[in-house]
């Protein structure tokens, strides 16, 4: 588990609820509730683990870091379990071990319980990567069933 304490961490942010064992695995990541009806907005300090051989964060952990922001943000609003269905990125620039990084999304109205996702990932006012979503809503269900 990470070292980090509060005081590496921006004020408003605190840890984000666990989503399930690969989630808790690869973070933390935290979150900061959004203002004005808007999503929360979610950071991650990398660290070393989280790095590729060059030092800097890996693309697989950047996919995971959008995808677990985005599906959050989807669970937030709607109160249900869901999966991603569709996950597109573009990496835009390196993101350095230690650095503060920020993933604000964009939610569109459920249609046929899916929901279309955007984030934006950014590290010192540079946009590093994007990504878009596409999730499956499976409100009123039993935990462990799909159909």
């Amino acid at each position: 588990m990470s070292n980090l304490t509060q005081a590496q961490i921006p004020s408003g942010f605190k840890i984000a609820p666990g989503r399930g064992p690969f989630f808790d695995g690869n973070g933390p990541f935290w979150r900061k509730p959004g203002q004005d009806g808007r999503p929360p907005i979610f950071g991650l300090r990398p660290e070393a683990r989280h790095t590729n051989s060059l030092g800097f964060v890996h693309g697989g952990m950047i996919a995971t870091f959008l995808d677990s922001a985005m599906a959050q943000s989807v669970y937030e609003q709607h109160e249900c379990r869901l999966v991603t269905l569709d996950l597109s990125i573009s990496y835009k620039h390196a993101v350095p071990k230690g650095r503060w990084v920020e993933a604000e999304t964009t939610l569109s109205a459920p249609l046929e319980n899916i929901v279309n996702a955007c984030v934006t990932m950014s590290c010192r006012n540079t946009i590093c990567a994007t990504a878009t979503g596409r999730f499956q809503l499976f409100p009123n269900r039993q935990p462990g069933t799909l159909d």
